[in-house]
């Protein structure tokens, strides 16, 4: 879990090991943490096939759990959303 210490909001994603939560990995999160994977990922390294798993299982768990519930058309509608925000986000 080595790799999880450089990651933004580390204490929470390292908490998860003691006490499941999942709802701090939203979309702005999420987004932080998808810069550091893009730059960082190794392909082929078990660490950091195994940390991105376990982040893209938290940010899946946070989206069924809040947004995904709202039904189809809420949840596209978030989804659309975030991506603009994605775009227009500065590096």
């Amino acid at each position: 879990m080595a790799l999880a210490e450089g990651m933004p909001e580390a204490r929470a994603i390292l908490a998860i090991r003691d006490r499941p939560n999942y709802l701090f990995m939203d979309a702005e999160l999420w987004g932080g943490v998808l810069r550091i994977l893009f730059d960082r990922f190794v392909l082929g390294d078990p660490a950091w096939e195994g940390l991105a798993f376990r982040l893209w299982a938290m940010r899946v768990l946070c989206y069924t759990t809040t947004v995904a519930t709202r039904g189809y058309d809420a949840a596209m509608e978030y989804l659309e959303g975030t991506i603009r925000d994605y775009e227009t986000r500065p590096a």
